[in-house]
């Protein structure tokens, strides 16, 4: 990839930011593998951009990702993550938390639990974060989008 890629995606985002009136934000731009980029964007008003569940971050990386596609090479893969304030990686993190919590309690009562709708990007997380216990299964239910994990106890069989 042309090493310029990087400096015409910030500078698409900061257009792109000042038309939204995202101003006086600090933004710094991390290539993360060929054609994947992270806008690490650092703001006073987070909420408003953020929105209720991360809606609005959601709607600002996908138009965001539109605008840089059509005015780079078409043919250039690219993904470009937006993150406000930590908010993604501390979303992460709470729901990494949640998970095991919710685990450790099926694991102790041996009774299922469902946890709240989430979207796949998140049930993926809790999934992955649950694979490797032995003393609870996950499985997503519903429909979109009101698609919710149950985490159920494990039968634990005893060989003698």
């Amino acid at each position: 990839m042309e090493k310029n890629v990087k400096q015409q995606v910030e500078s698409i985002a900061r257009e792109f930011l000042d038309k939204i009136s995202l101003t006086g934000a600090q933004v710094e731009v991390q290539e993360a593998q060929e054609g994947q980029f992270r806008l690490a964007i650092q703001t006073d008003e987070p909420r408003l951009y953020i929105g209720e569940g991360g809606s609005n971050l959601s709607d600002i990386q996908y138009l965001l990702r539109l605008v840089a596609r059509k005015k780079l090479n078409p043919a250039t893969p690219l993904f470009i993550d937006v993150d406000i304030n930590n908010y993604k990686d501390a979303k992460i993190q709470y729901l990494k938390q949640t998970a095991r919590s919710a685990a450790d309690d099926v694991a102790i009562t041996k009774i299922t639990k469902s946890l709240p709708p989430m979207n796949a990007y998140e049930r993926r997380i809790v999934h992955s974060e649950l694979s490797l216990r032995e003393d609870v299964a996950t499985e997503s239910q519903g429909e979109e989008p009101y698609r919710f994990i149950m985490i159920k106890p494990k039968s634990i069989i005893f060989e003698f």
